[in-house]
């Protein structure tokens, strides 16, 4: 007897956090553990290069 899914084949849309923090080894724990996660992640060291990065990422959410 053959069995077929009956699960729907679904899309996983990647969410893109912005994080933006000051000190390099937080930032970088902070990027492993979210990549680990699933997520997109760019991350920053300043305001200004979040203000900058934006327009280009368009994140889900910001970490600060």
């Amino acid at each position: 007897m053959n069995v077929v899914s009956a699960k729907p084949a679904v899309a996983r849309i990647r969410m893109r956090i912005l994080v933006v923090e000051d000190d390099r080894t937080i930032r970088q724990m902070y990027r492993s553990a979210l990549m680990l996660a699933g997520f997109d992640v760019d991350a920053v060291d300043d305001g200004l290069a979040a203000l900058r990065r934006l327009p280009e990422g368009r994140p889900d959410l910001g970490l600060l």
